[in-house]
């Protein structure tokens, strides 16, 4: 057998039961060291996991059957490529450092680091380390964590207004929070966004502060501008890093409301030393009476300005909604119009898909007689029609349904619980069951459309609804971070669980 058909042959069978067959085979090969390195050097971390059983068959041993096919060297190269991906990665083979008192050198070591990792990503690792602060807005990073209240058993606990507080997050030789005092004393409430190493704090509607948190006591960099500021609402990822470093810039839009008709946007590049604006763009809004203009957080990088419309005569008549696309690393807007609905309208829900951006819309209009269940429309929005409809969800009347990211969530709110599926496996489903399923017709748009009704609790025989695990007597916090999560509980406080 030549090499290249061994690793043809171990590529098929990577996920079926004769993988160890496999392995032995390259075990017994005369250049075994080689076939091994070109093997492992592109297998995922997934795949690490999913080889569990025959690259380490006993969890408590120290070594495995194969280790002998990886030099100590290229072990440490494999890893290194994961942490480029996923900087938690770097803070597991530190934690082995400590645990082993040794250096991860292994497949099998590789295979630890891989399981460890999988089992935070899924919520089933113990918390290294517990805290609890009042219900909030909290922000979690890689490094630090952001509360408007003190974190009991950290802080001193005297009554004082809400302020700023920001922790470093220090892992050795165990995990507890380090205070940091900002310079500045915000005696009044803010709003606050964690870009890790940096933190952007809108002081008012005229003024916005950057402080680089890797110099903590350093005066911050400030920016004002003509016209109001407008604050990003919503959930996004604070810890996300640039192959597995923290950041040493990024570029942040700034949206001021300049005056009824002319929203400004300035691309902010923020580095550790200077705050510069590098592009300046202008929106011209319609003569048209606006209702509302919000600004959200579609994931970390991607942003969705909102503006919705009324009849100047009758302010209850809704008259369409302009949608604004902001990618920052692009320096890009793209614009969208959506036309008049039937019925009552609202934007509950924004994602990003596949490099576009989806949404729920909920109308009257989509409902029939059944008083036990709502209809909302699933879509992406579409430069040339506005909602590019995919399908319509169902769902029971006391349930609610959001979006994170690439996901739709599923809330119970008696069991505590959220069901999730996948923009990639919903499309699956569609594909597979889409001409047997019940479809709707409804107006969206402005026209006529027939789409799947998908009830996601149907989806789960089918394997393409998974159950966030339920935490007893809580219910989950939206809070995207790889390093833990923070936890919403009845006594009116939030639990923050570091799990690395």
């Amino acid at each position: 057998m030549s090499l290249e058909e061994l690793y043809s042959l171990y590529e098929k069978n990577v996920n079926v039961p004769n993988r160890k067959k496999t392995l032995n085979a390259i075990s017994d090969h005369p250049n075994a060291n080689l076939l091994g390195e070109l093997i492992f050097n592109r297998m995922t971390r997934t795949d690490y996991v999913s080889a569990k059983s025959q690259l380490l068959p006993i969890e408590d041993n120290e070594h495995g059957p194969f280790d002998h096919l990886l030099g100590a060297h290229q072990c440490d190269w494999i890893l290194e490529l994961m942490a480029r991906e996923d900087y938690v990665i770097d803070l597991l083979k530190d934690e082995f450092l400590v645990k082993y008192d040794r250096e991860p050198s292994s497949l099998s070591d590789i295979v630890k680091i891989a399981a460890q990792r999988e089992k935070i990503s899924k919520n089933q690792s113990v918390p290294k380390a517990v805290f609890e602060t009042r219900h909030d807005t909290c922000q979690m990073g890689s490094t630090w964590i952001v509360t408007f209240h003190k974190i009991n058993g950290v802080d001193e606990q005297q009554r004082t207004l809400p302020n700023v507080y920001v922790h470093k997050i220090v892992r050795a030789p165990e995990i507890r929070l380090e205070r940091l005092r900002l310079p500045i004393n915000y005696r009044r409430r803010v709003l606050c966004v964690l870009y890790e190493p940096f933190l952007i704090v809108f002081e008012s509607e005229k003024r916005i502060d950057f402080f680089n948190l890797l110099k903590p006591n350093e005066q911050p960099k400030s920016l004002t501008g003509e016209g109001e500021f407008m604050k990003p609402e919503g959930y996004y990822q604070a810890d996300v890093r640039r192959n597995g470093k923290i950041l040493d810039d990024v570029i942040f839009p700034i949206v001021r409301k300049k005056d009824a008709r002319t929203i400004c946007v300035d691309f902010a590049l923020i580095t550790r030393l200077s705050v510069d604006i590098i592009l300046q763009e202008t929106i011209k809004l319609p003569e048209k009476d606006v209702d509302s203009c919000d600004l959200h957080f579609l994931d970390r990088h991607n942003f969705l300005l909102t503006i919705c419309f009324v009849d100047d005569e009758d302010l209850d008549n809704f008259r369409g909604c302009a949608a604004f696309l902001i990618i920052p690393a692009k320096k890009k807007i793209v614009s969208y119009y959506l036309p008049e609905l039937s019925g009552v309208f609202d934007f509950p829900e924004y994602g990003m898909v596949d490099e576009r951006c989806g949404l729920i819309v909920w109308d009257a209009a989509f409902n029939d007689d059944d008083d036990d269940h709502r209809i909302a429309a699933y879509g992406l929005l579409s430069e040339k029609i506005g909602l590019e409809v995919i399908c319509f969800f169902k769902l029971p009347i006391d349930e609610e349904i959001y979006m994170e990211e690439d996901l739709i969530l599923q809330f119970n709110q008696a069991e505590g619980k959220f069901k999730t599926v996948s923009f990639k496996a919903l499309i699956n489903h569609l594909e597979e069951m889409g001409q047997a399923m019940p479809s709707l017709t409804r107006p969206v748009n402005g026209c006529i459309v027939t789409r799947p009704i998908v009830e996601i609790e149907k989806l789960r025989s089918e394997g393409f609804v998974k159950d966030v695990c339920k935490v007893p007597e809580t219910g989950l916090c939206l809070t995207l971070c790889n390093i833990g999560r923070i936890i919403w509980k009845p006594s009116g406080l939030m639990e923050i669980q570091i799990f690395v």
